[in-house]
């Protein structure tokens, strides 16, 4: 990677020749469809010394002895500026060795001459706008290195850095007066007299009179004016947020155990109390709401179950409901709702339980064998300053300088793991570690909604569809209730008029009534109640109407049913 240049030649390569040096200008391209980089690399053998052990022509010659260049790991790495891009191969790179899983990092290979003076390779990568807003200038800034793995180090090297802009045309608004060519604008012509000192006035006002001149009043035609597309509005900013607790803080370690260290712990150790409480109550009610969710969730499969089941006998009530609903979106809205269970008591219920059981009820412990470290390290301190130097011999001297130097390491050991502990516990890692999972379960929580959301909404014309069918057979079967409630009434209403049994005679019966009133008596075969369509009420009453139209003309008819001047003649009507 060695001799790569710093120029643009006439073709539009960019060289690098020295590693060390990065063009002094910026590159600026534009932003088309697609933006493709295609970088040639040359990589040659490396000299190491002189040889003088070849003869030519009698004259002895010093050969230079040369060794094979082996780049390693050579990866491609890109950011939106210098900053982020060194923050990318240095802190990010020790964070997660992995860096090639970053969508700004590209792994290109492994290369070697292998014997070869020079071995060349190619290599391409395809840009896209490296952030949806756009830069100051209506573009973006790109910094690009080419970097070598170092295992021994474990660090990135730098090859090569590169910097360009990308121009975005796609902001191009279209200009508002671009109209049809069949429109002509509609100028009044302008009078006014030409000046002495401009021919070109003068001819150019007799030109404008030469052309028709349009009334002002008379509007364009509406399809021969060119509108412009809507511009679709302008994507909003990124939502940044700042989380300054949740950063690394000043290390109470290193300070000195004193008045401030141990008020600083006094501090920390007031909140383990209300910590725990508090984190106590919060996985009381996440354990409340999972179990109170797997509830909802088996008793939603037993509904499911039992539809399944009831739909047999009766597949016309049920079976399309399950087909188009219960079957498809009820079952991926169950699902989603197990998963968000599971996540719960993966995300947050086992993370609270680990902190509660192993942090926040051992502070208490930590506490007190810090505390008996610390009263046990000064009584030997005082012992210890508390004897006379010049009485001691000086082998017993250094048994009492060594002990008093393995005590005081550890109680420096506890009190820096106490002090670590209480600072992870209170605005440090443990805290972190509970926000990451509350995060991660409200990523997964959000992601699996959308997705499930997604797929109930490609099976919503399904839905639809057996909407409409439903709602059109509520129709009609709403209509025929009614018919139902007409023809009751209509059949209540006839029931009035029906005719007593013995109030009907037959047309073969004689008229004629015995004196005591008694008459004729039917047998029970010829007496039946009358229709309940009243066909024999109608044919009674018009054989009636008859009689006496006869009567009244003054002719006898000879046969027909007669009505017996009873007072109970008709069925229900008063005498």
């Amino acid at each position: 990677m060695g001799n790569v240049g710093s120029r643009l030649d006439d073709s539009g390569s960019l060289y690098f020749k020295d590693q060390n040096k990065s063009p002094t200008f910026l590159l600026r391209l534009t932003n088309e469809d697609e933006l493709n980089f295609n970088f040639t690399f040359i990589l040659r053998q490396t000299k190491t010394g002189n040889v003088a052990n070849s003869t030519v022509n009698g004259v002895a010659t010093s050969l230079p002895e040369v060794a094979d260049t082996v780049l390693t790991g050579l990866t491609f790495a890109h950011a939106p500026n210098s900053k982020e891009l060194d923050n990318l191969i240095t802190r990010e790179f020790h964070a997660n060795p992995n860096l090639q899983n970053n969508s700004n990092v590209q792994f290109v290979g492994d290369y070697s001459t292998n014997g070869s003076p020079s071995v060349q390779f190619e290599w391409s990568w395809r840009w896209k706008p490296p952030k949806p807003v756009e830069d100051k200038g209506g573009g973006w800034r790109n910094s690009c290195s080419f970097l070598e793995y170092d295992q021994r180090a474990n660090r990135l090297n730098t090859l090569a850095h590169f910097s360009f802009w990308v121009q975005n045309t796609m902001r191009a608004l279209p200009s508002p007066q671009i109209l049809s060519p069949r429109l002509e604008l509609s100028v009044p012509p302008r009078h006014r007299i030409p000046s002495s000192h401009s021919v070109l006035s003068h001819s150019s006002d007799a030109d404008a009179a030469s052309y028709p001149q349009m009334t002002p009043s008379t509007p364009p035609e509406v399809d021969s004016v060119f509108v412009p597309p809507p511009l679709s509005a302008p994507p909003p900013p990124p939502v940044k947020i700042d989380l300054p607790h949740s950063r690394p803080g000043e290390d109470k370690s290193i300070v000195e155990d004193g008045p401030l260290f141990r008020a600083t712990m006094k501090a920390l150790e007031q909140k383990t109390g209300n910590m725990r409480a508090k984190i106590k109550k919060v996985l009381k009610k996440a354990e409340a709401a999972q179990q109170a969710q797997t509830t909802c969730n088996d008793a939603v499969e037993a509904f499911l179950s039992a539809l399944n089941d009831a739909s047999t006998p009766d597949g016309n009530a049920i079976q399309p409901a399950l087909d188009h609903y219960f079957e498809k979106i009820a079952r991926q809205i169950l699902d989603y709702e197990r998963f968000n269970t599971r996540q719960l008591q993966r995300l947050v219920i086992d993370p609270l339980i680990k902190l509660y059981n192993n942090d926040i009820k051992q502070a208490e412990a930590k506490k007190k064998e810090f505390e008996e470290e610390s009263r046990d390290y000064y009584a030997y301190v005082s012992r210890y300053l508390g004897q006379r130097q010049d009485s001691l011999k000086e082998k017993k001297r250094a048994e009492s300088d060594s002990k008093y130097q393995a005590k005081r390491r550890n109680f420096e050991l506890k009190r820096f793991d106490y002090s670590s502990f209480m600072q992870d516990l209170h605005g440090g890692r443990k805290e972190q570690e509970v926000l990451s999972h509350l995060t991660k379960y409200a990523d997964t929580q959000a992601k699996r909604f959308l997705e499930a959301a997604q797929k109930v909404d490609d099976m919503i014309p399904q839905l639809d569809a057996l909407i409409h069918e439903v709602s059109q057979a509520d129709k009609e079967f709403q209509f025929q209730r009614t018919e139902r409630e007409e023809k009751r009434r209509a059949l209540e209403k006839s029931s009035n008029m029906y005719l007593e049994p013995d109030s009907l005679v037959n047309s073969n019966v004689p008229s004629t009534l015995s004196g005591n009133g008694s008459g004729a008596q039917r047998s029970e075969n010829e007496l039946g109640r009358a229709d309940s369509t009243g066909s024999q009420l109608r044919s009674v009453i018009s054989n009636t109407s008859t009689s006496t139209q006869a009567n009244a003309s003054g002719i006898t008819p000879s046969a027909g049913p007669t009505i017996a001047p009873t007072p109970t003649s008709l069925s229900g009507m008063p005498a």
